[in-house]
């Protein structure tokens, strides 16, 4: 079969491992129909394209929630703090232009003149100012 007549899933991308098979569902996303390659009409195909668009929107905001999920971004007073899941690394860009970088970061929070970082190992260190009303 040339590479022209080849039957590619048009949610995954994924080509179809045997052609001679009747299935028309793609095994690898589970896309029920993938492999039609005859419409009624008109309207039967645009049905079809309307689904196929559907379920590829549905896996792209799946993608981004993913990413929005595995890299938090917080805002403290004088600082925004990056915390990537993966590797576990917390950047953190401070108001006077300092930039700090924390390994085996997991978790971070501020306050007005001060902020925390919770590690991976489970210890927590305070950065800042100790005011006079002993916040640190």
């Amino acid at each position: 079969m040339s590479a022209e007549q080849q039957l590619v899933c048009p949610v995954c991308g994924r080509p179809r491992a045997d052609a001679a098979l009747p299935e028309l569902d793609c095994p690898a996303c589970g896309f029920q129909n993938a492999y039609v390659r005859l419409f009624a009409g008109g309207k039967s195909r645009a049905r079809w394209q309307s689904a196929v668009q559907a379920v590829r929107v549905a896996a792209l905001r799946a993608k981004r929630l993913a990413l929005a999920t595995a890299h938090r971004f917080a805002l403290g007073s004088g600082s925004a703090a990056f915390l990537q899941d993966a590797p576990q690394r917390l950047l953190i860009a401070h108001g006077d232009g300092r930039v700090q970088i924390e390994e085996q970061a997991v978790a971070y929070s501020s306050c007005e003149n001060n902020y925390a970082v919770a590690y991976a190992g489970g210890t927590v260190r305070v950065f800042g100012v100790d005011d006079s009303l002993g916040q640190k």
